[in-house]
């Protein structure tokens, strides 16, 4: 890990959220020191009694050891980096003699005529200009031409020594050479002592592609090396839409990770682009020796329902955890809510007088779209939800396919739980006649599943009155009727 110390940021007015629990138990679960923090206490609304008596009862926290702060008007702010100097773990650092010099680098930095420039934590040994480091992950080799400390502006200075985090400017050319996360080393063999730090695996994937081809093709293409840059987690990949055009194929960490991401873009970059909708990944067991010949393996995992042409056997998706903390009085519809999204009740307890923790196993494919949405209208806006990954889980899924005049068109396939395909296939039916504009011909859409239709509509053609130029064109005549 990069650092050893961790702020658990609450809010003194809306209290212990499923975010807070979350937070917690993943860095209670990498050794991190925790230090917690309330905030915003000089609100009118703010109860900070009540929210400390919150967090022993759900973390364990002592109400002694929570500081209270106002980030607004810098109140107990000295008592944050006081905790942090004399209550928080000292950095995981070899200061050994023998100990090849070594750092992780926090961020990174593309700049005009020094190419990629690096802040980073030094783990070991001593970094100084004209060493020659290696990359753990790939082992290509490099040149150091300046260190300097951050004070907060660049200094340069002879060395950076175990501990202290600086600036490393070598002969990296292009972004994509390193990423947040890289562990560099000095000398011809790795060290045991120096872990690669494996960035974390994307769960949620959508597609990105400019407005109009040209130059805009190009002003996003950059605009994605240069966020991808210093943000690891996002996988990117380039793919072609029939529709759409050329375009990339991005992974993210979640639905606000993926959202923080295309604002970026367009704030940043002032990029004009088409996001599609969110998707995740399945795992899908082949039949046949030809198959598995052909993908490589018995076991695939696909991000596109349409990237295998009937050659499953078997599916599995992936399987969260998710954590609600609501009011009593939405208990209900909340349940009901997450009863219809395949969610199964693992635990429920009650925090206080108002408020109830349930915790719930749904598959991923359920809650990355609009299940946020719908849980903050059931409950007024006053529940909260936070989810982390448990694993793949065997599913009974079935292919939706969708034929508009017969023709298949493969990005609107779909896998869905065979328990349901019939009413979701008339759904999308249903969807697709609604927005499909009107034509001189008729439209047919066609949902199949199993190779043969199970839901159809049809978008009717406007109207076509042959004898309109004829009435147009005689109307003066006179005409008697008998």
């Amino acid at each position: 890990m990069a650092s050893d110390n961790a702020l658990l940021l609450v809010d003194a007015c809306e209290g212990v959220m499923a975010q807070t629990l979350a937070t917690f138990h993943m860095a209670t679960s990498r050794g991190l020191k925790v230090i917690p923090v309330l905030n915003k206490i000089d609100l009118p609304t703010a109860d900070p009694p009540k929210v400390k008596q919150q967090l022993k009862l759900l973390l364990g926290i002592n109400p002694n050891d929570v500081l209270s702060v106002s980030a607004k008007r810098g109140t107990n702010i000295e008592d944050i980096i006081a905790t942090l100097i004399l209550d928080g773990k000292c950095p995981s650092v070899d200061d050994s003699m023998q100990s090849p010099a070594h750092f992780v680098v926090l961020d990174s930095e593309h700049r005009p005529f020094r190419g990629v420039v690096v802040t980073v934590l030094t783990l070991g040994g001593n970094i100084s200009p004209g060493m020659d480091l290696r990359i753990v992950r790939n082992g290509r080799a490099y040149k150091v031409r300046e260190v300097g400390i951050l004070s907060p502006d660049e200094r340069s200075c002879e060395a950076l020594y175990p501990g202290q985090v600086g600036f490393v400017s070598m002969d990296i050319r292009t972004p994509s050479e390193v990423v947040t996360g890289d562990v560099f080393y000095s000398g011809s063999k790795q060290s045991p002592t120096v872990n690669y730090i494996e960035p974390p695996k994307p769960v949620v994937y959508a597609g990105i592609y400019p407005v109009t081809h040209g130059p805009e093709h190009k002003l996003l293409r950059d605009a994605l090396e240069k966020l991808c840059l210093n943000d690891p987690s996002v996988e990117c990949t380039s793919e072609k839409h029939p529709a759409l055009g050329a375009g990339w194929r991005l992974g993210f960490m979640g639905l606000l990770h993926m959202d923080v991401f295309r604002q970026r873009l367009e704030e940043e970059y002032g990029a004009n682009l088409i996001l599609t909708c969110p998707s995740v990944s399945y795992r899908v067991r082949l039949k046949g020796k030809k198959n598995i010949q052909k993908y490589g393996g018995e076991w695939v995992t696909i991000h596109d329902a349409s990237m295998l042409d009937n050659c499953a056997e078997e599916y599995e998706e992936m399987h969260v955890q998710g954590s609600i903390i609501v009011p009593e009085p939405y208990l209900s519809p909340t349940l009901k809510l997450c009863l219809s999204r395949r969610g199964k009740l693992l635990s429920q307890d009650c925090l206080d007088e108002t408020l109830v923790h349930i915790s719930m196993d749904f598959p991923l494919s359920e809650v990355i779209v609009d299940f946020h949405d719908q849980l903050k209208t059931v409950s007024s806006g006053f529940a909260s939800f936070e989810f982390a990954e448990t694993g793949w889980q065997p599913a009974d899924l079935t292919k939706l396919s969708v034929q508009l005049n017969g023709k298949v068109v493969e990005e609107l396939t779909q896998l869905v739980p065979k328990a349901s395909f019939i009413a979701r296939a008339r759904h999308l039916a249903d969807a697709l006649a609604k927005q499909i504009p009107r034509q001189q011909f008729l439209i047919k859409i066609q949902v199949l599943a199993q190779n043969r239709s199970v839901a159809r509509a049809d978008v009717k053609p406007y109207r076509k009155d042959v004898t309109a130029k004829l009435a147009s064109r005689f109307s003066f005549f006179p005409v008697k009727l008998r």
